[in-house]
């Protein structure tokens, strides 16, 4: 039997009854990514001044059942004495997480959905947009330049001017008119993705193996469900929505991982030694995996 005490302490006050829900709940979303496993608190008792205890929680989530084996850990996505020395760095980064309240919450969420496959690509892919897009830093904008048809009729039109335009002007006026009327545009989808995973190690990223044809499929069936359209895809790219979809989750487990102060190294142990589903379901570089970890 292992076990773990979580303390958690107001740091003005006290924490109200109203508190106990939110507290569990992050909690029970912070231990699911870790073992990337459903997992809930079962119930939560409180002390009285008087000595006596009471039940003030009781877990209303539908109980997943663990898959068949008489070890479950080995189907936990890490494990607790990998981690066993560093709840205080987890529990304080993940706390102060800024992607905590949305990011976290909602992959944690995912676990238990048991819907329709299309709303479920819908759901993790939508995920991964809103991700990127607080994840990366510095400017989100680009400059749109004016349209090469259009410049190429002003640079016609300026042949007719008379007298004639020297060479030096004409550069100026394109110049001038590429500058006061080109706009910023926001960076794409894409665009975002692919910043956010050049800034992620290499090694993990070829692991993980989201090819650039998963990505534009998966975005394309993102687009198509959101907008009420058929897919109209041949079978084999049908059966592939689901490796790309579980790949995400591998992504997004990796980089949750590294946002509670996990390492690479955390990771591609948990690959290499876990039993857990995600792994099968997202198909990973084992080639790559073999050559990393030697």
């Amino acid at each position: 039997h292992q076990h773990v005490i979580f303390g958690f302490e107001h740091l003005t006050g006290h924490f109200r009854v109203e508190d106990i829900r939110s507290k569990v709940l992050e909690l029970s979303n912070l231990l699911s990514i870790l073992i990337a496993y459903p997992l809930s608190v079962v119930s939560v008792r409180a002390g009285s001044a008087d000595g006596s205890w009471h039940d003030i929680f009781f877990s209303t989530f539908k109980h997943v059942d663990r898959e068949a084996s008489n070890d479950f850990s080995l189907h936990c996505f890490i494990r607790h004495v990998d981690i066993a020395d560093r709840w205080e760095v987890i529990l304080n980064r993940y706390f102060n997480s800024s992607f905590r309240p949305v990011s976290w919450t909602r992959l944690a969420g995912m676990q238990r959905y048991e819907g329709f496959w299309e709303y479920r690509a819908l759901g993790y892919v939508t995920l991964l947009d809103k991700y990127v897009d607080e994840r990366i830093t510095g400017p989100k904008k680009v400059a749109r330049p004016v349209g090469s048809e259009a410049m190429d009729k002003l640079v016609e039109a300026m042949k007719t001017v008379s007298p004639p335009l020297s060479d030096h002007q004409r550069e100026a006026i394109l110049s001038a008119v590429n500058q006061v009327f080109s706009h910023a545009r926001e960076l794409e989808f894409a665009e975002k993705y692919q910043k956010a995973v050049s800034e992620s190690n290499p090694d993990l990223i070829k692991i993980i193996n989201i090819s650039d044809a998963d990505f534009d499929l998966i975005k394309s069936v993102r687009n198509k469900i959101a907008h009420g359209k058929a897919l109209d895809l041949p079978e084999a790219k049908l059966e592939r929505i689901g490796t790309v979809v579980s790949k995400i989750v591998l992504l997004m487990t990796y980089w949750a991982f590294l946002d509670f102060g996990l390492t690479d190294d955390d990771f591609l142990l948990c690959l290499q030694n876990t039993f857990n589903s995600l792994k099968f379901a997202a198909e990973p570089d084992r080639v790559h995996l073999d050559r990393v970890t030697r």
